[in-house]
């Protein structure tokens, strides 16, 4: 006889949490936690028929059938089989298609695009190849039809594409149309859908009024996300699934290097760079906005613009000019390195195919940011490098900046100013004039630069408190931000706040941060006003300016911040601060009316 002790089946409970059972019932592992006892029946062992394998592939065959949807919202990109299932139609998800010849082309791009077809025709040769290799096809997914991102294009046309010009709406069609069958214009499309309804719609419902997707949008079926920033973020996780299933596995392929797939690549990673902006991971923008820069110089758009049209060629210098401006402005707010340079011919070509206003409006924001030239950059990092001495006898010596650098700094931005009022009223009424858009994003992006260039004068100690004088700029003023910025600010009120400074996303809040916050310092060095409402006199004769003064730069400053806080993407901590400085100040101006602040 065997001395072998029987085993013991272990309850429901403990084999779920993997602890040991006696196989008593209540069991003390159970009777300790209040959980109840249960033991499920044994399952018997079920054993194959043998030859099932062989016979099955005999058949050429599968037997198991893939479902057509997904508990998971965010289902697992990967190879499928044909014949492994039917593919619902109508949907954007890539599958594998049969190898066969593709759709004729009256049938497979019927509409008005003949402003797309030489791009639509450049790619229906690759897209047949594409079709025929695993590499690039992803599963089916139904949770985004293909009507979902034709609903979003006009709102991409309106608030995306006016400030971020780098691929037009016809292209986005276009790989609507080859998403089936490719990822890289998969993940292009995924990456359009996500930047367009970030910096479009508000974060409580994932809609806004008189919008044609409505429908489209306000759909929960499959589990699919309701606010925002969890579509943002689903729509994310699918363009970074496509664009990994559309790596190549074989190491002498070079297809995804070919020049308009880059461009595709470049657009993607350009969007992705801007959605993680707004959900504040710096370090995730930085990294796929490097790679953008890595395909742009192999595009090698310095050299000219060689066998390209004009059309064409004005395109990849938008695209190049738009990292340009990113990464400058990365540089500004992380402290990341800019590796780009300026085109060697700083004037980008006129590009006809696109509206004029469109063109010239993004010419003036190029012409701006070459203001933060690789100086200014240089300076910059050197004043926010925490582990650097400000006071250090090397960096007193070697420092570029002087009034002089600063003041032409501020010149410039004055030039740039004037020449945009003067353009626009020239311009008025024709389309050619910048949109409200347009103006809302060079206004705040010239009062930040101001804000930046002032900074960097600070921290080289070359401000006064005293009046600048009429041979010195006003920027050398320490009171400069609350004077000229303050007042200049009051024009926001001439804006739409929700379409024209709300659709640019988080960049532009950043911005306003930024300016209010050096405001907010500058004004709680304005003399404190005592019980009879009079000021101490300490400083007045330096400052200059009187009590009427103060409270207007008062008033300017709780416009802007009720401008800031209108916003309900400004991130908490910045809130937390503005809120706790606008506290602060209460102390210094009592009389203020700081509950019914000026109208936004």
């Amino acid at each position: 006889m065997s001395d072998r002790v029987p085993k013991v089946q272990a309850c429901d409970g403990c084999r779920t949490r993997k602890v040991k059972c006696n196989g008593r019932q209540p069991c003390p592992q159970c009777e300790h936690f209040n959980l109840p006892c249960t033991f499920s029946p044994k399952k018997e062992r079920t054993y194959g028929r043998r030859g099932r394998l062989v016979a099955q592939l005999r058949k050429g065959g599968n037997d198991k059938k893939s479902s057509p949807g997904s508990d998971s919202p965010y289902p697992p990109l990967r190879p499928r089989a044909r014949g492994s299932g039917d593919i619902r139609e109508g949907t954007s998800d890539i599958a594998s298609a049969p190898t066969s010849t593709p759709p004729a082309q009256d049938e497979r791009y019927s509409g008005d695009n003949s402003a797309a077809m030489p791009y639509v025709e450049s790619h229906v040769s690759c897209a047949t190849k594409v079709t025929q290799a695993a590499s690039s096809t992803v599963t089916s997914h139904a949770h985004y039809s293909t009507e979902y991102f034709q609903a979003l294009i006009p709102d991409f046309e309106n608030y995306t594409y006016p400030v971020n010009p780098i691929i037009t709406s016809e292209h986005i069609r276009c790989s609507i149309r080859l998403m089936s069958t490719d990822a890289i214009h998969a993940a292009l499309v995924y990456s359009f859908a996500a930047v367009t309804i970030n910096l479009t719609m508000n974060q409580e419902q994932h809609s806004h009024p008189d919008k044609l997707s409505i429908d489209f949008i306000n759909s929960n079926e499959l589990g699919m996300p309701i606010t925002t920033s969890e579509r943002v973020h689903d729509l994310m996780n699918h363009t970074l699934r496509a664009r990994a299933q559309a790596m190549p596995v074989d190491t002498s392929s070079e297809r995804t290097l070919s020049e308009d797939l880059i461009q595709v690549r470049i657009a993607t990673c350009i969007f992705l760079e801007i959605c993680w902006m707004a959900f504040k991971k710096p370090k995730q923008a930085f990294l796929i906005l490097r790679e953008a820069i890595s395909l742009i110089q192999l595009l090698h758009i310095d050299r000219g613009s060689g066998t390209l049209t004009e059309s064409e060629y004005a395109q990849r210098q938008r695209i190049y000019w738009e990292a340009y401006i990113h990464e400058r402005f990365l540089t500004i707010t992380n402290c990341f390195p800019s590796i780009l340079r300026p085109l060697r011919s700083a004037k980008t070509m006129t590009d006809h195919s696109i509206p004029i206003n469109i063109d010239s409006g993004f010419k003036r924001l190029i012409k701006l940011f070459l203001i933060l030239d690789d100086d200014l950059l240089a300076n910059w990092m050197a004043q926010n490098d925490n582990t650097a001495d400000p006071l250090n006898d090397d960096r007193l010596e070697n420092d570029s900046i002087t009034v002089e650098w600063i003041e032409h700094k501020q010149q410039q931005i004055d030039n740039e100013e004037a020449e945009v009022e003067a353009e626009q009223r020239r311009l008025q009424g024709t389309p050619a004039a910048l949109t409200e858009l347009q103006l809302a994003d060079l206004f705040i992006t010239r009062a930040w630069m101001r804000t930046i260039v002032w900074q960097i004068a600070m921290s080289d100690f070359l401000l006064s408190s005293g009046p600048a004088g009429p041979e010195r700029h006003e920027a050398l003023s320490l009171f400069f931000p609350a004077h000229r910025l303050s007042a200049q600010l009051r024009k926001l009120a001439q804006f739409q706040v929700e379409t024209s400074i709300g659709k640019h996303g988080s960049g532009i809040l950043q911005k306003i941060f930024e300016i209010s916050n050096t405001i907010a310092d500058v004004m709680t060095l304005f003399p404190v006003a005592g019980e009879d409402g009079g000021r101490s006199t300490d400083h007045t004769d330096s400052i200059q300016f009187d009590q009427n003064q103060s409270y207007q730069c008062m008033s300017d400053f709780l416009l802007l911040v009720k401008v800031l806080l209108s916003f309900e993407r400004i991130d908490k901590t910045q809130r937390d601060i503005i809120l706790s400085k606008v506290e602060a100040l209460k102390i210094i101006f009592p009389g203020m009316d700081f509950i019914n602040s000026p109208p936004v």
